[in-house]
């Protein structure tokens, strides 16, 4: 099911990606795993400092599964718990020489957008959260505190929106999403310069 509004000039896997809530319980496979993070193991690096950590675990790791369902908001924890596959990204706020990286969360959300482009191009989709405990993950997940938790991400096979638990789960699951016009977000030369349409 594709939720973005038609767009020209662009690859399919950007049209098909979106972030669903209703997902199988179908697991994923070590391969499937090792995949998505190969593809954000090769995102572009300031450096190559590569700041970006992922903990995750899988729903058939009970306890573990659970431990990561607990950071989560209560409004993301209602249907994520559902899901197969949950991961906390961190971002390591320092280079290995202990200077401050100031693009490590640039870096990071590249390897996180190769990440979601590598599970569209497999049949799975993502949906990242910023809605969960950023001040406890460190400490629930053993991770040093010079890593910032930047988000959560769920994976996974969507489902169809009626097994959502609530209906305004439901009906956000079929609204379309948009975007800000180019107009907007580019500017030509300076910040007051219009981008316009090449025709």
């Amino acid at each position: 099911m594709h939720h973005r509004e038609e767009q020209h000039n662009i690859h399919e896997l950007m049209q098909a990606r979106w972030s669903p809530r209703s997902f199988s319980s179908e697991l994923l496979t070590k391969e499937q795993i090792e995949s998505l993070f190969q593809a954000a193991r090769w995102a572009a690096s300031s450096g190559n400092a590569q700041p970006w950590r992922f903990v995750y675990a899988t729903s058939d790791q009970q306890e573990t599964f659970q431990r990561l369902v607990n950071l989560l908001d209560e409004g993301n924890a209602i249907w994520a718990k559902n899901a197969p596959f949950l991961m906390v990204v961190f971002s390591k706020t320092e280079r290995d020489n202990g200077k401050p990286h100031p693009g490590h969360l640039y870096d990071t959300g590249l390897a996180m957008g190769q990440f979601c482009l590598q599970a569209t191009a497999m049949g799975l989709q993502v949906h990242q959260m910023g809605g969960f405990a950023m001040d406890k993950a460190n400490d629930v997940l053993q991770a040093p505190h010079d890593y910032q938790p930047i988000a959560m991400a769920v994976v996974g096979h969507p489902a169809p929106f009626t097994l959502l638990p609530t209906q305004e789960l439901q009906t956000r699951e079929q609204t379309k999403s948009t975007r800000k016009s180019l107009q907007e977000t580019v500017h030509m030369g300076t910040w007051e310069g219009s981008y316009q349409e090449l025709t």
